[in-house]
């Protein structure tokens, strides 16, 4: 509606549009008051939106630290339990070069032995000599590990990397420096593979030469007579016609009578060592599945040398399956074997750095109390923050002398007086609130009740203080550590314990037999949970509850990070909050009142213009007359 111009007091001379101005002051105070009403409660939702946030930020970032949630490649967050955590307990290495540990709560206190008579390895090959980055000259149809790859004729060594490493398990290198080709698996362990195939595989491995440098390491010797050992020119023996080789670590015994067959024989009596003599086509063949082949000892360059065996490493054949080594230890008297080498057993976590079969390490599992002490320190100095701020707002003073100003208000206003103004009309906006009260002693209940099959706080050396610390925790140190060092176990079920018990709600259309049963069932849950966790769940029922009043605000992601149904009673309710409700009504009503002022305004300037149009009537009149008198 476009507003009409007004001309007031032409004929009259009095400032119509200021006296209708005053008359509408006193009008527009009931607006001016729903106004204030309406930016009140949209204070009230910054206020809570920032409480929601601060808890949800102290739930995150308490369970990042005590390592009760991870986060997973994708960028969602998992829940985890305190017996995976890796703050609590420590373990120590007899020996850093061969292998490194870590102990998560779970593990044990105590010593284990440790052999590592293997790594695990996956596939590796490269190129025998150099090869350029030029085109490969031919349309060539391979596979790699079952996947078809199709090359073409202006493909590059390079090109031909980057196609292969479109293949999931394999990666595929080219360097132009060295002139070398590089193909391995991905992973590591005996379920690794690598195999070239298909029907231009020979011409491809052709144009690369590649041979296996790790896995099953394949060595072949061409050209061998079946002599005896004695035939090999620079082999040493005893005076009894004997001398030691060692392979892999262990030792065989070989006599100056012994042929290359009884070699290979002998060689086979060794774990991980295949070796094979075929006179047919005078070839000897030695495979170690360990990933490595280490042969030492005073004739173990002439055995292998050019007048021996000539072992050369094996090239990748076509269409053969080569398969990667899994890690093999002996672990407190039990073999055990892995597909990689950063293994977990009953809670220590090792990283195996070199194998030394027969070799005896050792680790040392004890509970790092001071590491511990100092996680649960920092989760009760940023639990009472929170409790601060609490604190502070359900006792925060009211300046009800303060309202929030009106746009006419503000624009007589200088910025620095309109911020001290907003300071005082904000304050008190939440005091003796009864979401937040009610969370607090929700928190403060539950954190003094006792854990199922663990304690209480208090047992612990946790506290709430005196009456002057308004529910804030407060720890005897030496009592909590003490409690670490005596018994970890119980510290960490009474303080992070996470129940195996079903979470349920109570509906209502359930029966009361069914209420009965889950508040039973919810009762059990909350004592098989540990009194920090509780702290936790009663926060995200104080956010729920703030949602429900509030809505999230612009924190709705956050907010179900911490849970991701946080939520659902408020969108179920069609997203729209108590508070965003009032103010929709608040809002009608400003429309209604306003609605009304028009009609009052233009009731005014109704009456004005009779006035007015009446005395220019009038002024017309005494005009005339004065000119008829005049003109006598």
């Amino acid at each position: 509606m476009i507003n009409p111009i007004r001309f007031g007091g032409m004929a009259s001379g009095m400032d119509t549009e200021g006296i209708v101005k005053q008359l509408m002051a006193s009008e527009r105070l009931k607006v001016d008051r729903f106004s204030q009403q309406k930016i009140w409660k949209t204070w009230q939702q910054e206020q809570y939106s920032g409480l929601n946030k601060m808890m949800a930020n102290f739930i995150l970032d308490s369970r990042k630290s005590l390592e009760l949630s991870r986060t997973t490649a994708t960028g969602s967050i998992v829940g985890g339990s305190i017996n995976s955590a890796s703050w609590v307990n420590k373990a120590s290495s007899s020996n850093e070069s061969r292998f490194s540990a870590s102990a998560t709560a779970s593990a044990a206190q105590g010593n284990y032995s440790l052999e590592i008579n293997k790594l695990a390895d996956g596939i590796k090959a490269s190129t025998n000599g150099t090869i350029e980055n030029n085109q490969i000259g031919q349309d060539l149809n391979i596979s790699v590990n079952g996947t078809n790859v199709e090359l073409i004729s202006t493909d590059t060594i390079a090109d031909i990397a980057r196609k292969i490493n479109n293949v999931s398990g394999v990666t595929a290198r080219y360097d132009v420096g060295s002139q070398k080709f590089f193909l391995a698996s991905t992973q590591t362990g005996s379920e690794s593979k690598l195999e070239i195939a298909g029907p231009d595989a020979n011409q491809l491995l052709g144009i690369l030469d590649l041979k296996i440098t790790s896995g099953n390491t394949n060595f072949v010797g061409t050209g061998i007579e079946n002599n005896t050992l004695s035939a090999i020119p620079g082999l040493t023996f005893d005076g009894d016609g004997k001398f030691g080789l060692t392979v892999n670590g262990n030792e065989i015994i070989l006599n100056d009578t012994d042929t290359i067959a009884d070699l290979a024989t002998k060689m086979n009596n060794i774990s991980g060592v295949t070796a094979t003599y075929d006179e047919a086509s005078k070839k000897f063949f030695i495979e170690s599945s360990n990933g490595n082949l280490n042969i030492e000892g005073a004739n173990a360059g002439v055995l292998l040398g050019l007048d021996g065996l000539n072992l050369k490493e094996s090239p990748l054949v076509a269409g053969t399956e080569y398969k990667g080594t899994n890690a093999e230890i002996v672990f407190d008297g039990a073999t055990i074997e892995y597909q990689t080498n950063n293994i977990s057993i009953i809670g220590i976590n090792i990283s195996l750095k070199s194998a030394a079969p027969g070799v005896v390490e050792n680790i040392n599992v004890s509970t790092d109390v001071d590491g511990a002490f100092d996680k649960i320190k920092n989760f009760v100095d940023e639990y009472n923050k929170i409790i601060d701020v609490f604190n502070a707002k359900t006792g925060e003073k009211v300046y009800r002398d303060f309202p929030p100003l009106t746009d006419e208000q503000r624009s007589a206003m200088s910025e620095t007086d309109i911020k001290l103004w907003e300071d005082k009309a904000k304050s008190g906006l939440l005091r003796d609130d009864q979401i937040l009260r009610g969370t607090m002693q929700d928190i403060r209940r539950d954190l003094y009740e006792p854990v199922t099959n663990a304690g209480a706080i208090y047992e612990l050396g946790i506290t709430t203080g005196s009456w002057r610390d308004n529910g804030k925790l407060v720890i005897d140190e030496q009592k909590l550590k003490d409690a670490l060092r005596n018994d970890p176990e119980k510290v960490m079920n009474t303080l992070f314990k996470t129940s195996n018990i079903s979470e349920v709600t109570i509906n209502s259309d359930d029966s009361d037999e069914v209420k009965e049963q889950k508040r039973a069932q919810m009762a059990a849950r909350k004592a098989d949970t540990g009194a920090f966790v509780r702290v936790f769940d009663n926060m995200i029922t104080g956010m729920k509850s703030i949602i429900d009043r509030s809505g999230p605000g612009s924190e709705g992601t956050l907010l179900r990070s911490v849970r991701s149904n946080i939520m659902v009673d408020y969108v179920t309710k069609g997203s729209k909050s108590l508070l965003d409700r009032d103010m929709s009504e608040i809002e009608k009503r400003i429309s209604r009142e306003n609605d009304r002022l028009r009609s009052i305004e233009q009731g005014h300037w109704k009456r004005f213009t009779a006035m007015e149009k009446a005395m220019s009537q009038m002024n017309n009149q005494s005009s005339w007359l004065t000119q008829q008198f005049a003109g006598n």
